[in-house]
């Protein structure tokens, strides 16, 4: 089946050609997702616009094909919008992958025959163990009390806020159908019945357009017009996505691919040790539960705040060097962890302990110039420097510096 990235970053759409680029820190996450998709899936192509296939193609991105064609022309937009242009274009089933997600061990996508498979709900359902039956049921459609507040301020941050000020654009049938425990996360969509799926995807393309200017100055108005409106539209036009749903066949996952339980800086950018790495993998039914180690049974899954899987601890910043050869159980998804400068040294030595350095110091090569003299940013990355102090690895061969 087709794999398939689609991205036009949106910074691009300011108008100004000194932003028409892909920043460095996504750039080294793009490239270990193709050469990921290469590796396990044998291909992978691009849907682009002609300014950004000259930064790829400059850099050397291995995709097997880059379309312009599609997406040639795009306006200032939401960084979903391509997305649904292109998912409309398809002419046979397909997957199609962010460009932070990382597929580390192949996922045989025949194996899943629903119409639409997708990652995993975007919004995790809390539990309920206190309550009845039919309160559960309630609460799981529309939360709003109790341990479910955190999941009900995101609901609304993310979905509820902008659907009821469109309220007017909705049908009856969306208005009644809306649950948010059942909207999918789009990082990961197997799109089995592409037609459907691009008729939806119409659809809310219409459905965006006609509110471009609230949605598009609505935070999360990117989640809202992909993931929920496409997810009602099949809900609406498609009878197999309605069956698949209710069988709970709609889901590669039952939770996010990769979460980090740490202390963070105010900008996110920046994470304190020890941390732990919450895993949810395709591969989870197919390990063994326990496993004997020199005598002792370990047990994989463990209990670790309401996650019951596996789980990575890192107690120092000497320790990460662990993971530039750790397949994250079979896959992560990095969303707002790739501007960490820990994940980009983890990325950057995967990187370069499986694929060749090579790769890397493309990237590096191109924007060491750009980056002081047209963003007024430093040569070296924080990714890139924590790299070279935990390995001794030198990107400016020349000058010795670290």
């Amino acid at each position: 089946m087709k794999v398939i990235h689609t991205y036009i970053p949106s910074n691009l759409n300011s108008g100004k050609d000194r932003y028409k680029i892909i920043w460095k820190e996504i750039m080294y996450v793009q490239m270990l997702s193709v050469l990921l998709a290469k590796r396990e899936h044998g291909g992978i192509d691009l849907f682009t616009n002609e300014d950004i296939k000259k930064q790829i193609v400059e850099i050397g991105l291995p995709y097997d094909t880059i379309n312009t064609e599609v997406l040639e022309g795009s306006g200032p937009d939401l960084f979903c919008i391509p997305k649904l242009r292109v998912y409309n274009e398809m002419k046979e089933p397909f997957v199609h992958i962010d460009v932070d997600t990382l597929i580390y061990k192949k996922i045989d996508f025949n194996k899943y025959d629903s119409s639409v498979v997708f990652s995993h709900p975007d919004l995790k359902k809390p539990k309920y163990d206190s309550y009845d039956d039919r309160t559960k049921d309630i609460f799981s459609s529309y939360p709003s009390l109790s341990e479910v507040d955190t999941f009900f301020k995101s609901a609304g941050i993310t979905y509820l806020n902008l659907f009821y000020r469109l309220t007017s654009e909705h049908s009856e049938f969306k208005l009644n159908n809306i649950r948010i425990s059942e909207v999918p996360n789009m990082n990961i969509i197997i799109a089995n019945d592409y037609k459907k799926f691009g008729e939806a995807s119409t659809l809310a393309l219409e459905h965006y357009n006609r509110n471009k200017e609230i949605i598009g100055s609505t935070k999360n108005g990117e989640c809202y017009s992909e993931q929920l409106m496409i997810h009602l539209n099949l809900l609406e036009i498609s009878d197999d996505y309605r069956k698949d749903l209710q069988n709970g066949k709609t889901f590669l996952l039952k939770d996010v691919p990769m979460s980090v339980d740490a202390d963070f800086n105010s900008h996110l950018d920046l994470l304190s040790y020890p941390f732990t790495i919450l895993h949810n993998s395709h591969l989870d039914n197919s390990i063994e539960e326990f496993v004997l180690k020199e005598g002792v049974t370990y047990k994989r899954f463990t209990e670790y705040h309401n996650h019951i899987g596996r789980t990575t601890k890192i107690n120092s910043r000497e320790e990460l060097i662990n993971l530039f050869d750790f397949d994250f159980y079979g896959i992560s998804h990095l969303t707002f962890y790739k501007w960490t400068e820990i994940f980009q040294a983890i990325v950057i030595g995967y990187i370069i302990n499986n694929f060749g350095e090579e790769y890397v110091r493309r990237i590096y090569e191109y924007y060491k110039i750009i980056y002081p003299s047209i963003y007024n940013l430093p040569r070296l990355s924080k990714g890139e420097i924590l790299y070279q102090e935990l390995t001794g690895f030198k990107f400016d061969k020349n000058s010795g510096m670290i």
